[in-house]
Parts: structure tokens; sequence; C-alpha cells
């Protein structure tokens, strides 16, 4: 089984949830990919309430902002990291990824891609990867070389940018087709999931929903 999480996710409640969820008996059996880079709200995490609160503010409001912080520094990449693995009460993670990252990180990731490494050596991190936006994740993939295991993409029926993908890269995870597809009302979910299958045959399609 793969659970595909992050620290913003929930602003740290999802990754809370998994690890109260799974026993430990599973740990190996399973497997447990969390991201950072955008930096979960440090109030929402202590109080949950107040994330709520927040949600139900937007829905009525719909501000024009939307303020999201990052933070790729060795610093908060430990922190991060640190944060995770206490939250999912695991000792090591499957797979790490860059949250939606920008080519303008590079010179902050290429400082910190020493530690990272270095626990992948120790086992801690198994796998790093890049979750995001096609042309940014090729720009660092490129960039960074065999470092980057891992490619997690949005993709879509109509662009196929996965196709761009299908070359070296021996683990590539697509997500995007439910929900790029749906928000015009041109495709059934079940249709979109079915092209988006046939359109990633090497490839493994994420799929997630709040509906029942």
């Amino acid at each position: 089984m793969y659970f595909d999480t992050a620290r913003m996710y929930g602003h740290g409640m999802c990754e809370r949830s998994l690890g109260e969820f799974l026993p430990t008996s599973w740990r190996n059996d399973i497997t447990i990919s969390t991201k950072f880079g955008i930096v979960a709200n440090s109030v929402y995490e202590s109080f949950p309430l107040a994330m709520y609160a927040g949600k139900s503010f937007k829905k009525l409001f719909k501000p024009s902002f939307s303020k999201v912080s990052r933070d790729i520094t060795l610093n908060g990449i430990m922190a991060s990291v640190s944060k995770s693995l206490s939250a999912l009460k695991t000792n090591r993670l499957d797979v790490l990824m860059l949250h939606e990252p920008l080519s303008s990180e590079i010179p902050l990731l290429e400082h910190s891609m020493e530690w990272i490494l270095k626990q992948k050596e120790s086992g801690r991190i198994r796998y790093f990867g890049l979750a995001g936006k096609v042309e940014q994740c090729m720009e660092l993939k490129r960039y960074f070389g065999d470092a980057i295991d891992i490619l997690q993409i949005e993709d879509s029926i109509t662009k196929k940018e996965s196709i761009a993908m299908h070359d070296n890269y021996p683990v590539q995870i697509t997500y995007g087709y439910m929900r790029r597809s749906l928000s015009n009302n041109t495709i059934s979910p079940m249709d979109a999931l079915d092209l988006g299958l046939k359109q990633n045959l090497e490839g493994v399609v994420l799929v997630s929903t709040r509906s029942i």
C-alpha cells in the first residue's frame, strides 16, 4: 500500500492521523511518501480548530490573496523531516519529495543535497523526489541527475505532460486527471481515470478524493 502525504496537508494533521492509524506491524508492508518545502502553519498545527475556521473564512469571503510559506533551507528541511518522522511514528521515510519545486530554488537545494544524500545512505530516507509541475520538476531533475529518484507530476489528458518524462526515469507518479478534467465538466471520473491509465502505461496514477 502506498500513502501519499505532506507536511502542509491539514497542516500536520494528515501525517498525525496516518501515524495514529497505521499499526507498527504493517510498517514493512507499506510505502509512506511525504513532502517538504511548503511550510505548515504553526498555529494550525497546534490548534486544528483554527484551521477549520480559516477554511470557512476563505470559503465565505473568497479572499484574493493566499499566502504560502516556503522553506528549503537546510535547517528547514531538517526540521520538516524530524516533524514528519515524529508525526508518522516511524524511523524512516520511504519517499521524501520537494513540494512544488521552483527552478529558482536550485542553489538552496544544492546546499542541502549533501545532507539529503547522507540520509539516503543511512536509510532514514529511502528515495528522494520532486512533486509538482512537469517543467519545474524536469529542470531540477536535469540539474541534479541521479540524486532525484522519483518524479511525481501533475498530468492531464489534454496536455499529456507525462509523455515528456518517459525516457530514463525509472519511477514516475502522476496525478490531476480527475480534477483538471472534471473542473470543466468535460468527462466522467471513471473515463478520466481510464484515459489516465492508458496514457501512463509505465507509471503509477495517484488518485485521491474527499467524496465517498
